[in-house]
């Protein structure tokens, strides 16, 4: 058994500082950076920001801003590749991106939701809940963004626990890592 971070949604408590968050708008460390989505041509859709020091103590003061395309009347591809150029994780201050951004203070998003961060035991391979760091638990095969020694895990958004709808596929999963340096983030999700 292991111990991980798991996430339980809760109503969102506007703070001094920024914070791990589900939806609402993004709080930007520094000038807005909202990626665009190559196939629709518009910002792509806010999902999250996550506060790195909750995962490693290191990278406190940095924030992981989490987006990916949605259109309610197509299909995009790409969403679930973490090169595929429809999904994106931004980092603040100092962080790299190989998008096209717009300084854009708020686009699309959903509603907004605090999150608990619960400490419990997790058997290998219980695939249910979004969670913080830890060990990813794949749906399929194990999947980085690159070689594996040059990323760490930071995320595991399951589609079924989040607080609002996202497709990440059928029941699937998202996972997200950062470089070593913390300066870039990838993420890619899997469904079964």
């Amino acid at each position: 058994m292991e111990i991980k971070k798991i996430l339980k949604f809760v109503k969102f408590e506007p703070g001094d500082s920024p914070k791990t968050k589900f939806g609402g708008q993004p709080d930007w460390l520094e000038t807005p950076q909202w990626p665009i989505s190559p196939e629709l041509e518009g910002p792509m859709r806010f999902i999250a920001q996550i506060a790195l020091g909750d995962v490693f103590p290191e990278c406190k003061g940095k924030i992981a801003y989490l987006f990916m395309t949605e259109d309610d009347d197509q299909y995009i591809d790409g969403t679930w590749e973490p090169d595929g150029g429809e999904n994106a994780v931004i980092i603040q201050p100092s962080g790299g991106y190989s998008l096209t951004t717009e300084a854009l203070e708020s686009g699309p998003s959903r509603e907004v939701f605090g999150v608990e961060v619960v400490a419990t035991e997790i058997g290998e391979g219980e695939l249910e809940g979004s969670r913080l760091g830890g060990t990813p638990e794949f749906m399929q095969s194990e999947e980085y963004p690159g070689p594996k020694e040059e990323w760490r895990f930071l995320a595991q958004l399951d589609s079924c626990s989040l607080p609002f709808e996202i497709n990440f596929g059928d029941a699937g999963i998202a996972y997200v890592f950062l470089n070593r340096s913390a300066t870039e983030g990838k993420f890619l999700w899997q469904c079964g």
